[in-house]
């Protein structure tokens, strides 16, 4: 059946947050916390987080 689609149809779909590929337990956790930025929507993906930045990751902040 045809159906018609509009690539330009300004919709959000708002989900449960995406927790990333599971990790192994470690010494180094992953930040649970997660946010939508609505803003964000329009030009991609909403969600921030979780951050993971592991030993080298704080090393090189």
């Amino acid at each position: 059946m045809i159906e018609y689609q509009n690539i330009f149809t300004r919709v959000q779909v708002h989900g449960p947050a995406d927790m990333g590929v599971p990790m192994k337990p470690g010494n180094w956790p992953r930040n649970p916390e997660t946010a939508t930025v609505r803003l964000l929507g329009f030009l991609g993906d909403a969600q921030i987080g979780p951050i993971y930045l592991g030993f080298l990751g704080i090393a090189s902040l």
